[in-house]
């Protein structure tokens, strides 16, 4: 009966939403290859889902904008410094290390500004070796590659979150409080609604200057 209703509910979807279901599952299942290949070839495929974006995104969130993580850029890039070998280079010398964060913060300056300050930042290169490895990573992947600067660039996102630390964090906070891995979903329910009384008060004392209750 089970795989019947899904058949049914299958038949139901729209065109594109199928389509949808289909690539997800696909892309799923190359996470099973566990290599970075595959994680490349599956950021590929989803960010070039352009025709499925009104209906993945529009409909409900009329301005919607997808933007990367600040704190997973900067973490990717030193990522890399240190697979070129250039690890001890950063701890050891004071101007590599300034280059560097001013690479990191090509995410903080207005986009109209990005070529021109990366000229200037090319211009003050290190001769060090391996930095050019560093550079093909960064330019491929960021800067003309993969991701689009208004992915990873948070000059205008100033009014809210620029890392989805909070979330983690947030997500952190239900399964120490969930306790096993996987919930069923009464009980999931339930802890969702205990989060939102929880929410609901905090909220309450916030808008009257009240002080918060202690942390769970």
């Amino acid at each position: 009966m089970k795989f019947s209703i899904l058949s049914d509910m299958n038949l139901c979807e729209s065109e594109p939403n199928l389509r949808a279901r289909q690539i997800f599952q696909d892309e799923h299942a190359k996470l099973a290859k566990n290599s970075s290949a595959s994680y490349v070839e599956i950021a590929r495929v989803l960010l070039n889902l352009t025709s499925l974006k009104p209906i993945l995104e529009k409909p409900n969130f009329e301005q919607v904008q997808s933007k990367g993580c600040l704190f997973h850029f900067t973490q990717n890039l030193m990522k890399k410094l240190v697979n070129c070998g250039l690890k001890s280079e950063y701890h050891k010398n004071e101007e590599f290390s300034k280059w560097f964060r001013s690479i990191c913060c090509l995410a903080l300056v207005p986009i109209e500004k990005s070529d021109q300050l990366f000229e200037i930042i090319m211009a003050n290169k290190p001769s060090i070796n391996g930095l050019d490895k560093f550079l093909d990573y960064f330019v491929g992947t960021y800067f003309e590659g993969l991701y689009t600067i208004n992915m990873w660039n948070h000059f205008e996102t100033y009014d809210s979150p620029r890392t989805n630390n909070y979330l983690e964090g947030y997500n952190y906070k239900l399964n120490r409080h969930i306790v096993i891995s996987h919930p069923d979903i009464f009980r999931a329910i339930d802890k969702l609604k205990e989060e939102e009384v929880d929410l609901s008060i905090k909220y309450h004392k916030a808008l009257n200057k009240e002080k918060a209750p202690p942390r769970n």
